[in-house]
């Protein structure tokens, strides 16, 4: 992922961190939509991946803003 040069070390490694943690919920989610069906949907389970990264990333470019 390319990030913003003003972006630390520390708030890179945080953004990181939480995509691989989602990375490994969106294999579990995404097995899980397939065998059960109509209860929850693979867009369903992608979006909340995308959205979980995004929350860390957006939370650490606020940071770096109000600095």
């Amino acid at each position: 992922m390319d990030y913003p040069g003003e972006f630390s070390a520390q708030a890179r490694a945080r953004v990181e961190a939480e995509r691989v943690k989602a990375g490994k919920q969106l294999e579990q989610d995404m097995n899980r939509a397939s065998r059960y069906g109509p209860g929850i949907t693979q867009q369903q389970v992608l979006r909340q991946y995308i959205l979980r990264v995004f929350r860390v990333f957006a939370h650490e470019a606020c940071a770096l803003g109000s600095e």
